[in-house]
């Protein structure tokens, strides 16, 4: 699409690799979103191309919903975002969704793995689907498990090791047993289809938080996960490095050590309330991560593990709080996904910030993308298009990230219009857009028009007070900031410690922020002082 700015508004609507507007049609009045538009980006190697999966949507009421079903599509892209071509998933007049995109090396495939279900039983079904680089279909079949797991479940993940898929799943037992207690189970399937071993966590959990599975990169068989699970009366979860061999044995489990990284009741200390991802380094230890708690503070946080669970180093990842604001106005909401491990320099992972306290306007929510190395440094920060104080904006919901070959990332996720004068129907103001965000390596995008849509910085609070804050990336070096009128006039000119602007002498209006970088590099946005 174009690349739209206005430069009295500042609005920006980025140029993607891949966007286009959601291929299915709206649920019904009433029966809203219970999954979103769901995005799976992967890299086919050697081949200059990627596949993009889009679900559906799931009605809220599924087993009961009137509503059509519509099958998840693969796309194929190339490396400039033209689709090349496409493959429906599915069984006829059954909701699917696909819940993992992955590659098989072992004979250069691709396999879909998921869940679908239709109106005629009250139980989810794992398929599991197989096609080729040019998008031709080899089989797609139903993995049949027992009778005893004829029950409401999610695919919370699936690796692919010489050929064989490891996956766990989570359920409950409504609506046989309806109590809140969930279990995990995991699965081997052989890369034809068929159901090569089972086995099922010994707990049950009031909440299992997890993250993805792993294969240690050792050239050992043995493949990792962190667990985390919640009994009643716990204020934190309590984690453990689980590992399993080729057999689907349970061959270790480790309580992860916290000592003084816990949380305390009140609030004080450091604790992972929420994991989302966990990846191992080169010498066997295990970085995990996700939504965290510092002193009372929504923060990101990672931890690195030895094979014994003890911890090493820990992080954590958030805006300092401008002084005199009181708490911090980048505030971090939720959605931490993380990129495999590429490279010997690190990471690459995104997380929302937004409620009443977003960046760039009250009640935005977007995104911010960070590269990471393996002991916590931060590399480089990209703020995502915070910058759009009109009533009428676009919302933006990254989902799922993956490296790349090049050592850059694929972002994957769907956008929205939101109506910032209507609050209660924000979610529904529009029927969303998907889009797919190439990253590279150093933090650049992948084309000029994008690179305009982000910037190493966020400013907050917007609308300002007396005191502009401004979070820069580590990658760069800020030389100047200038504050401009609604005629253009220069009010405000600072060359030092420009992480806090003193704006205390403005009048309440519109003002142009223009910030200067040490390479000449210049960046113009608006803020409102109220």
């Amino acid at each position: 699409m174009a690349f739209l700015i206005d430069y009295q508004a500042m609005a920006q609507e980025p140029d993607f690799l891949f966007e286009r507007p959601i291929p299915f049609t709206t649920q019904p009045a009433g029966m809203g979103w219970k999954v979103e538009p769901r995005l799976f980006p992967l890299e086919i190697p050697n081949n200059e191309s990627y596949l993009v999966t889009v679900n559906p949507y799931e009605p809220k009421m599924f087993y009961m919903s009137e509503s059509e079903f519509f099958p998840p599509i693969v796309y194929k892209l190339s490396s400039q975002g033209e689709v090349l071509d496409s493959l429906a998933l599915g069984y006829g007049d059954s909701y699917t969704f696909v819940s993992r995109l992955m590659l098989n090396p072992e004979d250069g495939t691709c396999l879909a793995l998921g869940k679908f279900y239709d109106r005629n039983c009250l139980y989810d079904r794992l398929f599991m689907a197989k096609f080729d680089y040019d998008m031709n279909l080899l089989w797609q079949r139903e993995i049949a498990l027992p009778d005893d797991y004829h029950k409401h479940f999610d695919v919370r993940s699936a690796i692919v090791v010489d050929g064989e898929v490891f996956s766990f799943l989570s359920y409950d037992e409504y609506p046989s047993n309806p109590t809140p207690f969930s279990h995990v189970l995991y699965i081997k399937i052989s890369s034809e289809g068929l159901l090569e071993g089972l086995f099922e966590y010994p707990e049950t959990s009031l909440n299992f938080d997890y993250a993805d599975m792993f294969q240690y990169s050792d050239g050992s068989e043995t493949i990792g996960h962190v667990l985390c699970d919640q009994n009643e009366g716990d204020h934190v979860y309590s984690p453990h490095l689980i590992k399993f061999n080729r057999e689907l044995e349970m061959v270790g489990r480790t309580s992860i050590h916290q000592n003084n990284y816990s949380l305390s009741e009140d609030g004080s200390g450091f604790g992972i309330t929420w994991i989302s991802v966990a990846h191992p380094v080169s010498d066997n230890s295990v970085i995990y991560g996700g939504s965290a708690v510092e002193h009372s503070e929504g923060v990101i946080g990672f931890i690195k593990v030895d094979e014994e669970g003890n911890i090493s180093t820990y992080c954590t990842v958030g805006a300092s709080p401008v002084e005199g604001q009181g708490l911090d106005s980048l505030r971090i909401t939720q959605g931490l996904k993380c990129s495999d491990v590429s490279g010997d320099d690190g990471f690459v992972f995104f997380y929302r910030v937004g409620d009443y306290y977003g960046m760039g306007y009250d009640y935005t929510d977007h995104f911010v993308v960070v590269k990471m190395d393996f002991d916590g440094n931060i590399l480089w920060k990209r703020f995502w298009n915070q910058y759009q104080p009109e009533n009428d904006m676009m919302v933006y919901v990254p989902q799922s990230i993956v490296s790349i070959s090049d050592g850059g990332c694929l972002i994957g996720g769907y956008c929205y219009h939101s109506d910032l004068n209507d609050k209660a129907s924000q979610s529904n103001s529009s029927d969303p857009i998907i889009f797919l965000l190439k990253v590279f390596a150093d933090g650049t995008l992948s084309t000029p028009e994008t690179e305009m849509g982000i910037r190493p910085y966020a400013f907050y609070p917007n609308p300002v007070g007396d005191c502009l804050g401004i979070q820069f990336s580590p990658d760069v070096t800020p030389t100047l900031v200038e504050l401009y009128d609604a005629q253009g006039r220069l009010v405000m000119r600072q060359t030092a410690s420009l992480e806090s602007v003193n704006t205390t002498g403005l009048k309440a209006g519109l003002y142009t922020v223009k910030v200067t970088l040490d390479n000449g590099k210049t960046y113009s946005d608006t803020v409102i002082k109220k």
